[in-house]
């Protein structure tokens, strides 16, 4: 799990800190 999590969560993290 910790694989995808850290996957998703730089994918995420960046479309987030553009948004936020």
């Amino acid at each position: 799990p910790w694989d995808c999590a850290c996957s998703h969560s730089l994918r995420l993290s960046r479309r987030v800190a553009r948004a936020e």
